[in-house]
């Protein structure tokens, strides 16, 4: 049993498919802490099953096709914008063979509305989420 915390920067895409057409293209710095159990299957390979928080810190962004949309930045009243702290949770395995090469799956739900203030038109509800793959390779000591 194990406690991995990471730093990670990301690149998150967003894509309207209404009638308004705008896209949101955002930078952020995301800070996992998940809790894993390691088992061993044989003597060459092991899984890691894990789960736990993360929080995600936006600091910069742009959008195209949509000058009201405020990214990262304060919300006047009738406006809208992108948030720029996001938490949620990660869940996810992983597997290492012959003690030298790693893959990972993982999928992170997001708790708080990645969209704030009132858009036009009605009300908007945006939560991040995300699919990883990852692969990797020890290196010896």
């Amino acid at each position: 049993l194990s406690i991995q915390p990471g730093v990670f920067y990301l690149q998150r895409n967003w894509a309207s498919k209404h009638d308004d057409n705008w896209k949101i293209h955002t930078h952020h710095i995301e800070i996992p802490v998940v809790l894993k159990y390691n088992i061993d299957i044989t003597s060459d390979i092991a899984i890691d099953p894990h789960v736990g928080p993360y929080f995600g810190f936006g600091f910069a962004g742009k959008c195209k096709d949509d000058k009201d949309l405020k990214i990262f930045k304060k919300v006047e009243k009738g406006g809208m914008g992108y948030a720029n702290f996001d938490m949620g949770i990660q869940v996810g395995v992983g597997a290492t063979f012959f003690e030298t090469a790693y893959v990972g799956f993982d999928y992170q739900f997001g708790f708080r509305d990645a969209i704030v203030g009132e858009p036009k038109g009605g009300n908007v509800t945006a939560h991040n989420s995300m699919f990883m793959i990852t692969f990797g390779v020890y290196l010896p000591e």
